[in-house]
């Protein structure tokens, strides 16, 4: 299932790419969100953690330079931390949410704020949405409605 939903969300991406000139938030982040679309607090809990992210690249950059593929691995490297740190936050109980709000992947975060950066927040989180959902509804299509992460 994980692959289809890859392989449909590099579609949705490139089409994206061709009609806005604006990839949907990564490569393989529309197939990826769209296997999690029936959890929205996953959803809110990830798009949460990268627009974090976001910030603190922000304020990173002030006393560093982030550009070309330093700005894209310290996009990453601070999404997985953050994402480390909030799943060992959680299994110490300091944190009390149930497991529908877990974060989608550990480099999604980071990739997803990559392109908010690039993109500007709304357009990005706009098309990574609208990209998701799409790849979500192309999968609904193609295997019948029988969608599970």
């Amino acid at each position: 299932m994980v692959e289809q939903a890859i392989g449909v969300g590099l579609l949705v991406n490139l089409a994206f790419f061709e009609l806005f000139g604006l990839p949907a938030g990564g490569m393989v982040i529309p197939g990826y969100l769209a296997l999690q679309l029936q959890y929205p607090l996953r959803i809110a809990a990830t798009l949460s953690l990268a627009l974090l992210v976001y910030l603190l690249l922000k304020f990173l950059s002030n006393f560093m330079f982030l550009y070309g593929r330093r700005h894209l691995i310290m996009a990453i490297l601070l999404g997985f931390i953050l994402r480390r740190i909030f799943d060992g936050a959680m299994s110490a109980r300091l944190i009390e949410i149930s497991i529908s709000m877990n974060i989608v992947g550990h480099i999604v975060p980071g990739l997803i704020a990559y392109w908010m950066e690039h993109q500007g927040v709304v357009r990005a989180l706009s098309l990574t949405i609208l990209g998701a959902v799409l790849t979500h509804l192309i999968l609904i299509v193609v295997l019948g409605g029988k969608i599970t992460p």
